[in-house]
């Protein structure tokens, strides 16, 4: 199962003994932690890290450049629409310049696409509309990494074509930090599995060491 940057086996070998680490009264603990840590990074980076095949992000319209939020993107982008008023509804913008010829008014095409980080670019001499139209755009991107576990039919997973392989460096921060949060608990466990609620996890507000300096490698910085 999906436990944030990996699955719930690669997560349990890192937080517990070797001797408990098939114990399976912990695992929704552990998942919430690991789960919770991934959350905090993709806030913490201004950015989504999964891989996902037809995602989907809508926008104002009054500019000419668009931050997608889930990065690096598979090249072309699936669809592109418009809308400019409740009335019309959403209009798909035909991404050629043949079929562009045939259409009034002249419909948005994307000029340029920086795949690496994320970012639709149209040509700059006017916005692509009012600040009450939107732009809509599908897409695929973001990272893989392997959620099955070792004893599920299709373990491993093939990588999807185009997709990237999630950085070490940010697996390595969330295996830190959730190493972090679990030191933090009953050493023993007897509180957790008396309570038998993962609302009883006490998350620290800090980072554990390197982890914040590793992740600003991956910060999408914030756009106005």
């Amino acid at each position: 199962m999906n436990a944030g940057f990996s699955n719930l086996t690669t997560l349990k070998q890192t937080l517990l003994a070797k001797t408990i680490s098939s114990d399976t009264r912990f695992d929704d603990f552990i998942a919430a932690i690991g789960l919770g840590i991934f959350g905090q990074i993709e806030r913490y980076c201004n950015r989504k890290f999964m891989w996902q095949v037809g995602s989907q992000e809508e926008f104002q319209a009054d500019r000419s450049s668009f931050v997608l939020e889930r990065f690096p993107v598979v090249a072309p982008i699936t669809l592109v629409e418009y809308k400019q008023d409740e009335q019309t509804g959403w209009v798909v913008q035909p991404q050629n310049t043949s079929a562009a010829n045939l259409i009034a008014p002249a419909p948005l095409i994307i000029r340029s696409l920086d795949t690496k980080n994320g970012i639709i670019y149209f040509p700059d001499d006017d916005d692509c509309g009012e600040y009450y139209s939107a732009m809509r755009f599908t897409y695929t991107g973001g990272y893989f990494w392997e959620q099955l576990e070792p004893d599920d039919a299709a373990h491993p997973s093939a990588v999807p074509a185009g997709a990237s392989l999630l950085p070490d460096s940010v697996r390595l921060a969330w295996l830190l930090q959730c190493k972090h949060v679990w030191k933090n608990q009953d050493k023993t466990g007897v509180d957790l599995l008396k309570s038998g609620d993962v609302r009883s996890l006490r998350f620290p507000e800090d980072w554990a060491p390197s982890v914040e300096k590793i992740l600003d490698d991956h910060v999408r910085m914030a756009w106005t």
